[in-house]
């Protein structure tokens, strides 16, 4: 003993005895740090210390062991000021209860087993549990400044009888605020099956006013009941955010859309009337790789009615696997809590994730001007890099449209000759170059006859020089089928020029004349207006400047939807 420390020494190998003694003295003095040694020390039964007490070990060389024949109350290997009722000792301790630092805890036994019960802000620095179900429960009761850094949990899925606040990894009653997480990483345990993660919460925070996660690795992140917690950093090959009635923040964070396993990386929950979810995106990846499956049906995000979300340069990215090679960039697909796509975001999904917004009434916007040069490129190769190829030997066609608004069908014709391929199942695929474009949708063709289409992919272009035909999907975006046929009429023939919107409603300006003023094709909502690039003289002499829909169209476009602008 020196101070208020207490060091540990292990006489004849019996380290479990020391440990024990250790804990008395530290109850009886009140509190202080106990120095561990750098060898196994088994923990033999609960320890049970005050506020105050900290546990300091030797990096990467202290080891508290489990052991077959101990009684762990409640499952837990340390409680720091929490008593046998799993209730505070000392009530409403405040902000560094406690230092836990440079600890491995490895499950020896093989038992179904948690590492610490805490009682107050604890900090836990480079703490590892091995084969543990959880690193760290909060007692269910308000603490300010937790803090974890560099801590790693090799997670053993724990039974289902438990209670929900024991499954997850990191859990808290109610953590309170100035929470940190920094540098944290949960993984699957060896021989547990990866996938078993996909659901599995690695971190849930209730009623955390104020905070940041940092530099986090995997397990699903649950919020509830939250405010002004950031997350930053973050990559996710495994799990992702679900919010329920909490505002977060994601800056520069990268989650991989394992959409085989039927789960959506950011998932915000329905919430009641008189809550909002608030969810905001900056430089977030939604990473889509061919060796992870390659084609994802749903969505990168699922927004509840009510939700809220803003997003700024953040994407959908296509890679053959992790590392650099095939890097795409997407508009990443927005879905309802159903995970069916939401209409308005899939209709400009390449302008929306570069800039855009869904408000709690629905409404959907970005200030992003859609405008591209003409489409006039289609060239087309076999390369291994887009194989195998998985659909049946044949020869393919392929064509494509350019599309500002999918909803209204505003885009034009590519100035390029169809181009075809022979391509055999299980061999290289199709390399596919368009006319580089950003921020709108590409709708790609794909046939076995001439002019005949029976598949299409919808293609929100940010930045992607090629795209790569696996047979399944293009660069990560299914493909479609259809009846076989020429493609879709265009609503406007001959357009081009720009598209904004305002909220929910297109201003479209026409840069050339077209062949009918009037739309023919999509749907179109009242409101909606297009300018024309040359006034059209009327009968009556008046000069006719644009047009605005006057009632949403259904499913057939008519003149009378809409009615004439007069230049005064």
């Amino acid at each position: 003993m020196a101070g208020d420390s207490f060091r540990l020494f292990v006489f004849h190998n019996d380290a479990a005895t020391a440990l024990i003694i250790a804990e008395s003295y530290f109850n009886a003095k009140g509190a202080g740090r106990l120095l561990l040694p750098p060898c196994d020390v088994p923990v033999s039964k609960t320890i049970y210390l005050p506020i105050g007490s900290s546990l300091i070990g030797v990096p990467w060389r202290t080891r508290l062991l489990t052991t077959a024949e101990a009684a762990y109350d409640d499952n837990v290997l340390f409680r720091l000021n929490v008593g046998g009722d799993g209730k505070w000792e000392q009530g409403f301790p405040g902000p560094r209860a406690g230092f836990i630092e440079d600890i491995r805890f490895v499950n020896n036994a093989n038992r179904d087993v948690r590492a610490f019960d805490l009682g107050g802000g604890y900090s836990l620095k480079r703490v590892a549990a091995e084969n543990f179900c959880q690193l760290a429960h909060m007692a269910p009761d308000y603490v300010d400044q937790v803090s974890f850094e560099q801590c790693l949990l090799f997670w053993r899925k724990p039974p289902s009888s438990w209670p929900a606040r024991h499954q997850q990894g990191i859990s808290s009653g109610a953590f309170g605020d100035g929470l940190r997480i920094d540098g944290c990483h949960i993984m699957p345990f060896v021989g547990d099956k990866a996938e078993g993660m996909a659901e599995y919460v690695g971190i849930s925070l209730s009623a955390c006013r104020g905070g940041t996660i940092a530099n986090h690795i995997n397990g699903k992140i649950q919020f509830t009941d939250c405010a002004a917690l950031a997350v930053t950093g973050g990559h996710f090959e495994l799990g992702g955010l679900e919010l329920l009635r909490s505002q977060i923040a994601v800056k520069s964070t990268i989650f991989f859309n394992r959409g085989l396993l039927g789960r959506t990386p950011i998932d915000v929950l329905p919430a009641p009337s008189e809550s909002c979810n608030s969810l905001d995106l900056e430089d977030v990846r939604f990473e889509i790789l061919e060796n992870f499956g390659g084609v994802v049906t749903g969505a990168d995000v699922k927004l509840a009615r009510g939700s809220r979300l803003t997003t700024r340069g953040s994407f959908r990215r296509f890679g053959r696997n992790g590392n650099l090679s095939l890097q795409c960039l997407f508009g990443f697909i927005l879905a309802d809590e159903r995970g069916f796509p939401l209409p308005d975001w899939i209709s400009k999904a390449a302008a929306c994730s570069m800039d855009g917004s869904v408000e709690a009434d629905g409404t959907i916007s970005t200030p992003i001007t859609a405008s591209t040069p003409r489409a006039n490129a289609l060239s087309l190769r076999t390369d291994n890099v887009a194989g195998p190829f998985t659909a049946p030997s044949s020869t393919y066609y392929y064509t494509y449209q350019l599309f500002y608004d999918m909803q209204r069908l505003i885009g034009h014709e590519v100035d390029a000759a169809p181009v075809s391929l022979r391509l055999q199942q299980g061999k290289a695929g199709a390399v596919l170059l368009p006319s580089r474009v950003v921020g709108v949708t590409l709708r790609v063709y794909r046939g076995t006859e001439p002019g005949r289409y029976r598949w299409m992919a919808d293609v929100p272009v940010v930045a992607a020089n090629e795209l790569y035909d696996f047979g399944r999907h293009l660069s990560g975006f299914a493909w479609q089928a259809r009846s076989p046929g020429p493609t879709v009429a265009l609503s406007l023939p001959g357009f081009f020029g720009t598209v904004s919107w305002r909220g929910g409603l297109v201003d479209a300006t026409a840069r050339a004349s077209l062949a009918s003023p009037f739309p023919v094709s999509g749907q179109w909502r009242a409101g909606d207006r297009l300018s024309f690039a040359h006034p059209l003289r009327q009968s009556d002499g008046r000069d006719a400047i644009g047009l605005i829909c006057s009632a949403d169209t259904q499913t057939k476009v008519q003149r009378a939807d809409f009615r004439l602008l007069i230049a005064s």
